[in-house]
């Protein structure tokens, strides 16, 4: 049954600070996540995240989550602000996603396989491949790129639909997949692990009806504000019922290193379609961006919290 509830206290919110680097520049940002929605995703079982492996990821691909949207819109408005092309936004949300700590399902779980949703790892500060290739997975799918999984032996990585780019990629569907090192730093798209340069790797589409959605209710705060508060409440929907899309395998291709030509964007995800959810429904998530940019000496500017989703034009 779907119950609600309202958010209004600080305590019901994870604070979530986050530092990264791209380009010669220093980022934090910091946003609050409701408790209510990572509790949400948490109380899915592990058995239901790990029955079919990787070739089921899809159910933890969430870019139908009312919050990550958001979140992508402020990349999104960041990355147009500082003037970058699409390879440079990817490569920026990269930056951030490879941020995150790398911490062992066993340690922190309990669990060999725990493979983490996207609000669980941006709360939890951090996760192992699967869990980081998920979340840069579900940002740049979000963002209209085309996506796809990479499993080379023992390892999840992401593939971004490219043409002409320097590095390596993988052939699927007659499209080339650059690929993306979600764990430690530094590593560019198209950049290989050197320990998987010569291995094949398994190639998973990844499909939007198979992602997990929990049911939410907004209602608005009882006290007159000029910005409502977002109130979710979760209950969890039933599992897919889909069949998980066959294995394929690839051997990854390097491209000359000379060639630069910005990644192309696809409509998987049109805006429309994530603005859609929002009809009627004012949200607001606090979320303060600092970018410190590198010149003479840095320079602090305050990127303005995200505005409520609006409905479809």
């Amino acid at each position: 049954m779907l119950g609600s509830f309202r958010v209004d206290a600080q305590s019901d919110y994870y604070h979530e600070d986050f530092a990264w680097s791209y380009q010669g520049s220093d980022w934090t940002w910091s946003f609050d996540i409701p408790k209510a929605l990572y509790d949400a995703y948490k109380q899915v079982p592990v058995s239901t995240r790990t029955r079919h492996g990787f070739a089921g990821y899809g159910y933890l691909t969430t870019t139908n989550d009312y919050y990550l949207q958001t979140i992508c819109e402020k990349l999104n408005e960041t990355a147009a602000k500082e003037g970058f092309d699409s390879f440079e936004e990817v490569s920026f949300v990269l930056a951030f996603v490879q941020s995150l700590p790398y911490t062992s399902d066993s340690v922190t779980t309990g669990y060999d396989e725990y493979p983490r949703f996207p609000i669980e790892t941006l709360v939890d500060g951090g996760g192992d491949c699967e869990d980081t290739a998920i979340l840069f997975a579900t940002f740049t799918l979000i963002m209209n790129y085309g996506t796809v999984y990479i499993n080379p032996p023992e390892h999840l990585a992401v593939g971004v639909l490219g043409e002409d780019l320097p590095g390596s990629y993988f052939t699927f569907n007659n499209q080339r997949y650059y690929y993306c090192e979600t764990t430690g730093d530094g590593f560019e798209i198209g950049e290989i692990p050197s320990e998987f340069e010569n291995e094949e790797a398994n190639i998973y589409e990844i499909k939007k009806y198979q992602q997990y959605e929990p049911l939410v209710t907004i209602i608005p705060t009882p006290t007159a504000t000029s910005i409502p508060t977002p109130t979710p409440s979760p209950t969890v929907s039933p599992v897919p019922t889909s069949t998980p899309t066959p294995t394929n395998k690839a051997s990854p291709t390097s491209a000359p290193s000379n060639m630069e030509t910005p990644l192309p964007s696809v409509s998987f995800f049109p805006r429309a379609f994530y603005a859609a959810a929002a009809i009627g429904v004012a949200i607001v998530v606090g979320v303060t961006f600092f970018a410190l940019k590198r010149q003479d000496k840095q320079q602090n500017r305050e990127i303005p919290p995200p505005p409520p989703l609006s409905p479809p034009p």
